[in-house]
C-alpha cells in the first residue's frame, strides 16, 4: 500500500507554523493579505503544499467516504491507522 506525508502530527491535526509566519516577502510596504502576491515561488509552493496536506490529515482522520475511497486506490496516509 502506497503512503502519502500528511504533514501533521499524528492525532492533533495540527500543521505546525502557519503559513503567514513562514512567508517572507521582498514588498517592504505591502498589506500582510497582499503577501502571498509578493512571495518567491519556491516559498510559495511549500506553503501550498502544508496546506494542502493539512487539508488531507484533516479528512483523513473525520471523513470516513474520503478515507474509504484512498484505501480503495491503495493510499494511506503515514503515520495514521487505517481503522477509524
Amino acid at each position: 500500500m502506497a503512503a502519502f506525508d500528511a504533514g501533521v502530527k499524528p492525532g492533533t491535526g495540527d500543521p505546525g507554523t502557519p503559513s503567514t509566519e513562514i512567508l517572507e516577502t521582498s514588498a517592504a510596504d505591502c498589506h500582510p493579505a497582499s503577501v502571498p502576491d509578493y512571495t518567491r515561488l519556491p516559498q510559495l509552493r511549500n506553503v501550498q503544499l502544508q496546506r494542502l496536506q493539512a487539508v488531507i490529515a484533516r479528512v483523513w482522520q473525520q471523513v470516513k467516504l474520503f478515507r474509504s475511497r484512498l484505501v480503495e486506490r491503495g493510499l494511506q496516509a503515514r503515520g495514521y491507522p487505517l481503522a477509524g
